[in-house]
C-alpha cells in the first residue's frame, strides 16, 4: 500500500519554473525535485556524506541492472547491492541511472500571478522587461502530493519533509532562486529546526558512506549562512526618492542590490562593485583563472565566451516583501563561502563573509536594517553531532 504525504506551502516571494520556451507556464515537478535535491545534496555534504556528481560522467551513481538482480537472487538486501555499487544516499531517494526515483510528485494547486521588476538601472530595465514584465509566475498557497511506494517509505516521507522545512529556515524553493524567487512557508505539516536535526540523525544512522571532500565542496551545509533581515520605511527611503514613476509603490529589486545601480547624487547600489571599491576585491578577464569576485559572484558577463565558462554565484538575495505585522519589509540574504575563497592572502570563512553582506546591508540601508535571524550551518552541524 502506497504511503502519501501532503505538503502546503505559503509563497512569500513567487516560485519560478521555466519550461521549454523558459516562459513560467506551469509550475514543474521536476524543477521542483530539483530543488529538493540541491538542498538534500548540501545537508548531506555538510554532514560529511559522500555525493556523487549527476553532472558528470565520471563521477556519477550507475546502477549496474544485471548485478542488482543477481543480487537479489542471492539474498542479498537491497541496501547491500546499492552500497556494493557505490549508489550515494541522494541517489537513493532522487534517483540515478538504473534506479528510479523512490516518489511521485505531484503539484495540486498553484495559483499564477503576473508580476514586473522595476529598476533603478536603465540598463537593467531593458533586460528586466525583455525576460520578466508582463510573465508569471506562481504565488499563494500552493499544494504538492508526494506518494512513496515499496522499502524505507517512511524514511524517505520524513526525509522530504526535512528538506522543506530546511528550506524554509536557510535557503529558497525552485528555480532562479538568485533573482529572488522561492521565498517559502510551510504550513502543512508544521516543522522546527529540532525536526531537521532529528532526521540528520536519522541520515546519519543509517549508515550512508561518508567522504572528508564533501564537506570541502562549494555548496555545503558546513559554509551557509542565512540571514533575515527587517528593513523600515526609513531604510527605503534612498530607493523610494529615487524612484520618479512610483515613489511610494517601489520596493529595491534583487537586481539593484547585486548589481550596479546608480542615483542622482552618484551613491551606487550593487554588491559586485562595492566590493571592488569598497574592500578592494578583484575580478578576472580570464575566466579560466578566477579571482575573489569571480568565485563568490560568478565571472562578469562581459568576460564570459560561452556558456561552459559560466560559474555560478554563492550569493542569493530575496525579493524583499512585507512583513505579516505590515512595519516595514522583509529580506533573506544567504550565501555558501567557497573553501578556497582568499583576498589578499587571506581566508574568507563563512563567518567572515555574514560580517561582509551585514556590512553591505547597512551601506544601502543605513541604520534602518535589523538582522533578526543569523543562522550559519556549521552550527546545525554541530548540534547534530554533539548529540543535542
Amino acid at each position: 500500500m502506497a504511503d502519501e504525504m501532503n505538503i502546503k506551502i505559503k509563497t512569500y516571494t513567487p516560485l519560478w519554473s521555466g519550461g521549454v520556451a523558459k516562459d513560467c507556464d506551469r509550475l514543474h515537478e521536476t524543477s521542483i525535485v530539483g530543488s529538493l535535491r540541491f538542498w538534500y545534496e548540501v545537508i548531506c555534504r555538510g554532514l560529511g556524506i559522500s555525493v556523487c556528481d549527476i553532472t558528470s560522467d565520471d563521477n556519477r551513481c550507475m546502477l549496474d541492472a544485471e548485478k542488482y538482480n543477481e543480487g537479489i537472487k542471492k539474498g542479498k538486501t537491497v541496501d547491500d547491492i546499492l552500497d556494493e555499487q557505490g549508489i550515494c544516499a541522494v541517489c537513493r531517494i532522487f534517483g540515478c541511472g538504473g534506479w528510479k526515483r523512490r516518489f511521485q510528485f505531484r503539484v495540486v494547486n498553484a495559483p499564477l500571478v503576473t508580476f514586473s521588476f522595476v529598476s533603478l538601472n536603465q540598463e537593467n530595465k531593458g533586460w528586466l522587461g525583455r525576460i520578466f514584465n508582463g510573465n508569471k509566475a506562481f504565488f499563494g498557497d500552493i499544494g504538492f502530493d508526494l506518494c512513496f511506494y515499496g522499502r524505507d517509505s517512511e524514511f524517505i516521507k520524513s526525509q522530504l519533509l526535512m528538506v522543506f522545512s530546511f528550506i524554509e529556515l536557510f535557503g529558497g524553493l525552485g528555480a532562479k532562486m538568485q533573482h529572488g524567487f522561492g521565498q517559502i512557508h510551510l504550513l502543512e505539516p508544521a516543522c522546527d529546526e529540532r525536526l531537521i536535526m532529528n532526521q540528520m540523525k536519522q541520515l546519519l544512522n543509517k549508515g550512508a558512506a561518508l567522504s572528508e571532500n564533501s564537506i570541502e565542496h562549494d555548496y555545503s551545509l558546513s559554509n551557509l549562512v542565512t540571514m533575515d533581515c527587517d528593513i523600515n520605511k526609513e531604510g527605503l527611503k534612498s530607493f523610494i526618492e529615487k524612484n520618479s514613476s512610483n515613489k511610494e509603490g517601489y520596493i529595491p529589486c534583487v537586481f539593484d542590490l547585486k548589481y550596479e545601480a546608480n542615483d542622482k547624487d552618484g551613491k551606487f547600489f550593487g554588491f559586485r562593485r562595492w566590493l571592488k571599491e569598497n574592500k578592494d576585491w578583484q575580478e578576472s578577464a580570464d575566466v579560466s583563472q578566477p579571482k575573489e569576485l569571480d568565485l563568490l559572484l560568478g565571472p562578469s558577463s562581459q568576460n564570459v565566451k560561452d556558456d561552459e565558462q559560466r560559474l555560478a554565484g554563492r550569493v542569493f538575495f530575496s525579493m524583499p516583501y512585507k512583513r505579516a505585522d505590515g512595519q516595514g519589509y522583509r529580506l533573506r540574504v544567504f550565501a555558501f563561502a567557497p573553501p578556497g575563497l582568499c583576498v589578499k592572502d587571506k581566508h574568507i570563512d563563512v563567518k567572515e563573509l555574514a560580517d561582509i553582506l551585514k556590512d553591505y546591508l547597512e551601506y544601502i540601508f543605513g541604520g534602518n536594517v535589523n538582522i533578526v535571524e543569523k543562522r550559519y550551518g556549521s552550527d546545525l552541524v554541530k548540534k547534530v553531532m554533539g548529540g543535542e
